[in-house]
């Protein structure tokens, strides 16, 4: 006799209903898993599209909709590189002063988790409010460009050590992974 879990009840039910298809079924000796997917969903037309261009200390960007209305925004971003230089000295800190390398380690460890939670942290505040902004107008279309190669497009112009280090650490596909999720949370 099939076994059917309380948690997949919904699943079993949705598919009854015409909601979900079934994917392909796997047989174990003891077991049987049958995945559920989506059935294909029609996409809203969005009201407009957000263009952007990302700089070390702002986020910029224009907002077209459908009947022609173009607006310009401004984000102050400063924060992340602010947060980045910081931790930056910090590390080279403790390479100079620590000795131990496995203190120097359990320091850099530190200091990086601590880094990475607070420019993730506002790097949700931005992107919540692009989404706050999209949700504004009805919905809208992001275009941010092709992130691909673009530190090694930095790195291969001449520019000085440092401006190419603060360059490097800005996390590009962290703020696009994370504007995609809030934009497709609230969809329209």
């Amino acid at each position: 006799a099939l076994q059917v879990y309380p948690y997949v009840e919904p699943f079993v039910e949705a598919w009854r209903a015409g909601e979900l298809d079934v994917g392909e079924v796997t047989l174990k000796p003891s077991e049987v898993y049958v995945p559920f997917k989506q059935k294909a969903t029609r996409l809203a037309r969005p009201a407009g599209v957000m263009f952007f261009d990302i700089n070390l200390n702002s986020l910029d960007f224009v907002v077209v909709t459908e009947c022609g209305v173009a607006e310009w925004f401004r984000l102050d971003i400063s924060g992340i590189q602010r947060i980045r230089e910081r931790y930056f000295k910090k590390r080279e800190r403790i390479q100079e002063n620590v000795k131990h390398p496995k203190s120097r380690e359990k320091f850099s460890e530190r200091y990086g988790k601590r880094e990475f939670r607070r420019v993730n942290h506002l790097l949700h505040i931005v992107s919540r409010i692009v989404a706050g902004i999209s949700e504004r107008y009805g919905g809208l279309h992001i275009v941010l460009g092709d992130l691909k190669g673009i530190r090694d497009s930095i790195n291969r112009q001449r520019r000085p050590k440092k401006l190419r280090r603060q360059l490097n650490s800005w996390p590009f596909r962290r703020f696009q992974k994370l504007c995609e999720y809030k934009l497709l949370q609230n969809p329209s």
